[in-house]
């Protein structure tokens, strides 16, 4: 008889089960939490499976915003997400590092992905990974370095560059890392990318006057046969010695590369790195202006001066000014122009050159605030600015002329009705 009501509760467990309890089914949605898509509301484990193979671009970026809303998906999908980046297609690994990145600690369950796309072939895809590497907490970075010290023997050289970079991160142990960046930017046989690469990792993390690097082997790379790689040894050598006699000669020549980038590059570290050292270079500097074809460099080149300082910004105003009435390009005028603004004392000198420039309108503003600041020498401006300062529409550049005029005469704006 016993034995026949255990059998019979036992059937009638199978058939009738008990309810679920509520904490089960709570830690049930929290494990698969809804996530709206497209309009669409679906459980996170229903979107990722219809990811799985080789989903099409648009779906899968859809799928990925909806995920980067929805924080509590975040962690849930990581690993899961993580396998796309062993996938063949590059765009498609290119989207879900860059999405991972975005999600920072959350993708930790995609870790081990992550550090392994850093030595990622394509340059977007170990970008990516590094950027979020980069943002990792100190106990997390300090985690992955025995994966990290393995990368540094990758098959691939901008990989071993790219684990350097991380190992970098996580250390902050220029010692360990210097040799590689070295090493890498010497190799003539490495690609152009990683050698350049490798020299601005070099210039960042050197310490002035360090003995760890071969300061003999790094100036050799002066005459190196690639001109980029020439940049970024001398960069590297002002870096370590502070002597711009040593690495000028090297900069100016980049000047007058028929490459685009590399005359971009040496008027960078010209400007950017020896700042107010690199003032003996500014007529060089002012022939590859002039010379510059490519509107975009010829305008960043202009914006370099800056970091000259305000004896060699001074010195280049003339020329800054002929450029601001004659160059066609406007975004080149206006650069010129920024610069004439950022000096301590415009000179007087400069007013005939920029008269012809309140021709332009988008000049106009930042003009009336210049001739202001000049006074009573830049009356030769006083007729063009009257006319801007009389104009029917309250603008930014009329309130700048009606303040430049009443700077430069006050008696004559107030003559012509300007108060």
């Amino acid at each position: 008889m016993c034995k026949y009501l255990a059998i019979t509760c036992t059937l009638l467990a199978w058939l009738n089960p008990l309810p679920r309890s509520p904490v089960s089914e709570q830690q049930n949605r929290e494990d698969d939490p809804k996530v709206e898509c497209t309009g669409t509301v679906k459980r996170l484990s229903t979107w990722l499976a219809e990811l799985e193979g080789s989903p099409e671009p648009e779906k899968l970026d859809s799928v990925l915003l909806a995920i980067e809303k929805n924080k509590p998906a975040q962690r849930r999908a990581a690993a899961t997400l993580g396998k796309f980046l062993g996938n063949q297609r590059v765009e498609l690994r290119r989207q879900v590092a860059g999405h991972l990145r975005h999600l920072g600690e959350e993708a930790l369950p995609a870790s081990r992905a992550l550090l392994d796309a850093i030595g990622d072939p394509d340059s977007g895809v170990s970008h990516y990974a590094l950027g979020w590497f980069e943002h990792l907490s100190d106990e997390n970075k300090l985690g992955a370095v025995p994966t990290l010290r393995k990368g540094l023997q990758h098959q691939l050289p901008t990989a071993r560059v790219r684990y350097a970079c991380a190992l970098w991160f996580a250390q902050h142990e220029a010692q360990e890392v210097m040799p590689v960046f070295m090493s890498e930017l010497a190799n003539i046989n490495n690609p152009e990318e990683t050698r350049t690469i490798a020299g601005r990792w070099l210039f960042d993390i050197v310490p002035p006057r360090s003995r760890d690097v071969d300061i003999a082997a790094l100036k050799a790379l002066l005459n190196d046969s690639n001109e980029l790689v020439r940049m970024e040894a001398a960069a590297v050598v002002w870096r370590i010695e502070g002597d711009r006699d040593s690495v000028l000669p090297t900069l100016t020549a980049g000047l007058k590369s028929k490459r685009p980038e590399v005359r971009e590059r040496a008027a960078f570290v010209i400007c950017g790195y020896l700042g107010k050292y690199g003032h003996r270079a500014l007529p060089e500097l002012e022939d590859a202006i002039e010379a510059e074809k490519d509107a975009p460099i010829k305008r960043r080149m202009i914006r370099h001066i800056l970091s000259l300082g305000q004896d060699a910004m001074g010195d280049a105003a003339p020329k800054l000014a002929k450029i601001a009435a004659e160059d066609p390009d406007d975004s080149i005028a206006g650069a010129a122009v920024g610069i004439l603004s950022q000096l301590d004392s415009p000179q007087k000198e400069l007013v005939a050159a920029l008269v012809p420039a309140l021709k332009r309108k988008h000049l106009q503003e930042t003009l009336g605030r210049l001739f202001a600041r000049i006074g009573a020498d830049a009356k030769e401006a006083f007729p063009e600015l009257l006319k801007i300062a009389q104009e029917p529409t309250d603008t930014g550049e009329r309130r700048a002329a009606r303040y430049a005029v009443r700077k430069i005469d006050p008696e004559a704006a107030k003559n012509a009705g300007i108060k």
